[in-house]
Formats: structure tokens, sequence, C-alpha cells
């Protein structure tokens, strides 16, 4: 018999369903801020505050995979030692990368592209070029829109009405 630890949620769960929606809503999030911005758009608070919300939901999110069942040939698999194999092989690389680079923007300022020519002044042109190569590879987080799918068919699974079923 395989140990299951108390802390694997079922991936069915009506908290983990929670979750999902969530990241889906981030993701969408992600969908149009990134592309908008290349405009420049004044970062307001409730944006600044929405984008910290996404960076701490996705860091959570990263070791929280760790503790979530997954369906795997019709079984369901809760045992942590084989959760842990496959989330590492699949989603864990992407998502250290994606997680690392929202926390290096942050602790970097993003502030730094704006002032390049300041940024050049003080010495600093390098640093105003890594985070020009950071704000670029932000548009990766675009990549977790293939997690969009899964998320739509746990959201359908727990749909009572065959209406509201068609509309997802």
């Amino acid at each position: 018999r395989l140990l299951v630890g108390p802390w694997v949620v079922h991936p069915n769960s009506r908290k983990r369903l929670t979750w999902d929606l969530l990241g889906m809503v981030l993701i969408v999030y992600d969908l149009i801020m990134i592309p908008l911005s290349i405009f420049d758009i004044e970062q307001t608070t409730l944006l600044s505050a929405v984008a910290m919300t996404s960076m701490c939901f996705w860091t959570i999110d990263l070791p929280s995979c760790f503790a979530v069942g997954y369906h795997s040939g019709g079984n369901l698999i809760m045992n942590p030692m084989q959760i842990a194999k496959q989330y590492s092989m699949t989603w864990l690389p992407l998502d250290i990368l994606l997680v690392s680079i929202d926390w290096m923007i942050f602790l970097l300022g993003d502030n730094v592209d704006s002032n390049a020519s300041d940024a050049e002044s003080l010495g600093l042109a390098r640093l105003g070029k890594t985070m020009r190569v950071m704000r670029v590879l932000r548009v990766l987080r675009l990549l977790r829109l293939i997690k969009l799918p899964k998320y739509f068919l746990r959201f359908e699974e727990h749909m009572q009405s065959e209406s509201a079923s068609v509309v997802v």
C-alpha cells in the first residue's frame, strides 16, 4: 500500500478548483497586461497590487504543486514521491524560471529601463540592459497559457449544469 501524505490534495477537490480559478484569472491578466507593457502604462496602486498578488500566487503555487495528486492512465496518483517525480519532469523547471524572472524584476526594480539615460550616466548601463532583457523574458509568462485547457477541464468537471458547461 502506498503512503499518502495528509497534505496531498485531490486534483478535483473544491480547494484545488478555487486555486486553479485564481490561476486562470491571473493568466488572463498576464495575457492582457504583458502586451500592454510596451506602451509604458503608468503603474497605479491597483496594477501594482495585482502584479504583486500574481507574483506571490505563482511563488506559492510552485511548492504547492508537489502536494496535488494527478491522473495517469485513468488512475489517481496520490503518492508524494510519484507526484514530485511527475512535477519535476513536467512543469517544475519552467515554473522556477518564470518565478525567478518575476522576483528578479521585482528586486531589481522595474523603472531602470525607463531611466536608461540616467542609468548610463551613473555607470549602470549594464543593469539597464539586464532589465530590458528581463522585461522581454517576462513574455515567457504567457507560456502558462498552456495550463488553461487543464484548468478549464477541471472546472468543467465540477459543473452541474450542461448549459453552464457549454458556456465554459
